[in-house]
């Protein structure tokens, strides 16, 4: 269609939902829902749906807008929102958006491909505008791409949580949430959520009431998750072969992270965690050295509780650094420090073997 491939208006409502295997697309959105309308059922995508397929509208436009209610959507093909001749980076067009008066009632489940083609930051797979919804949860095992691949930066809900076992990947960032953003369940990863920014943001006010629960890989270039003093994620869960790549910086107290897997800290970063820090038995902590004096390091303001024979791993960025220095100090700094001084201490260095010193509240490496 040269303005919507689907246009649902006008207080219509369509029961038994919509079915594309083919291509769908429009000048503006490929599939549109306005606040009067209702598709009662499923849009089931396993071929493209696409905005800006035809026409030459000036804007950036989205795959499926939802300003209305949908049941479900569910893509095992691609659905992307692309960019009109006339306006190459107008901000605002997701693969799948909800407006402030749109609601999925029972959630996104998506195996293929959710992208938008347009370079704006403000550009993605999913995005969710302040009063808008998405129930059931989002279950993705494809892959969620774009400048933001999941944006809630002007609040939204989704209820049910997040469960990735694919990739949420942003050039930007992976899931980004602001403004009273909420997700009521647990954001749950064993696939992949990264960002050149970060993987996960959750500020002014935002919440995570399930927590995050990771055994894949959360990343980011300048920090894997951020979380400011405003917002509520209870728990940080750090599974068994789970990889946190990245500083770590929790701004709430009330934010408990616990490690099972690896966290690996950036060389010249400072991971700060407000609450408190668990290691478990199978935890690893990873301190990337790229000199004597640039160095991962972890700042807890609470309590940091680690087990006997604490893993700590020491990985060189040029392995045969000849170092200067007797030590790394402050690779751990905490409020409290709980741990009965033994370590499991590794490193990559062909020069140095490297142990682990226990001081009150601090540990360091010494060479």
């Amino acid at each position: 269609g040269q303005t919507y491939g689907v246009s649902v208006t006008d207080g219509s409502l369509i029961s038994g939902g919509d079915t594309n295997a083919g291509t769908s697309g429009g000048g503006l959105s490929g599939v549109f829902v306005d606040a009067t309308s209702t598709i009662a059922g499923d849009i089931s995508n396993s071929g493209a749906i696409l905005g800006a397929l035809a026409g030459t509208w000036a804007g950036t436009v989205s795959g499926i807008a939802v300003a209305g209610k949908v049941t479900r959507i569910v893509n095992s093909g691609l659905i992307e929102a692309g960019t009109t001749p006339g306006a190459s980076s107008v901000p605002g067009a997701f693969a799948i958006q909800v407006s402030s008066t749109g609601t999925i009632t029972d959630g996104i489940t998506n195996s293929g491909l959710l992208t938008a083609s347009g370079v704006d930051i403000f550009n993605g797979g999913i995005g969710i505008e302040a009063g808008g919804s998405i129930g059931g949860g989002i279950t993705n095992s494809g892959t969620v791409g774009g400048m933001l691949a999941v944006s809630m930066i002007d609040g939204g809900t989704i209820g049910g949580g997040i469960t990735n076992a694919g990739t949420i990947g942003g050039a930007f960032a992976g899931i980004v949430m602001t403004n009273g953003a909420t997700i009521s369940g647990a954001l749950g990863n064993s696939g992949v959520i990264a960002g050149t920014l970060a993987g996960v943001i959750a500020f002014y006010g935002s919440t995570i009431s399930g927590g995050i629960t990771n055994s894949g890989t959360i990343a980011g270039t300048v920090a894997a998750i951020l979380i400011d003093e405003t917002s509520v994620v209870p728990v940080i869960r750090n599974l068994a072969g789970g990889l946190i790549d990245g500083a770590i910086a929790t701004g709430n107290a009330a934010t408990q992270v616990t490690n099972a897997g690896t966290i690996a800290m950036p060389a010249g970063t400072t991971s700060t965690i407000a609450g408190n820090y668990v290691q478990e038995a199978t935890g690893m902590l990873r301190t990337r050295v790229a000199d004597d004096v640039t160095y991962g390091k972890l700042s807890v303001c609470g309590t940091v509780v680690l087990p006997s024979n604490a893993r700590i791993d020491v990985d060189v960025t040029t392995p045969a650094h000849a170092f200067t220095v007797s030590g790394l100090p402050d690779v751990i700094a905490a409020g409290t420090l709980v741990s009965d001084g033994t370590f499991a201490v590794t490193d990559n260095s062909t020069l140095f073997d490297f142990s682990a010193v226990k001081g009150s509240p601090r540990f360091q490496c010494n060479k």
